[in-house]
């Protein structure tokens, strides 16, 4: 499956600290290899919160490969 709407990275000034939006893919190991967006605060003193795990998509076609 695949989509053109996915959201772009991003870095935002919050209330006491950030909001950040990264992209993740399982790059390495056998099996699929699943991207997500991952949403994060960070406050000014250096705690990070992961605040929410999005699946983008995933590759079926890349589900034998194995990667080291």
């Amino acid at each position: 499956m695949y989509s053109s709407s996915f959201p772009s990275t991003y870095l935002k000034r919050i209330d006491g600290g950030f909001e950040v939006l990264l992209h993740d893919k399982k790059v390495f190991g056998c099996g699929s290899n699943p991207n997500y967006y991952k949403r994060f605060t960070v406050t000014e003193t250096g705690k990070i919160t992961l605040l929410e795990t999005v699946l983008m998509f995933e590759a079926p076609e890349e589900d034998g490969m194995c990667v080291d």
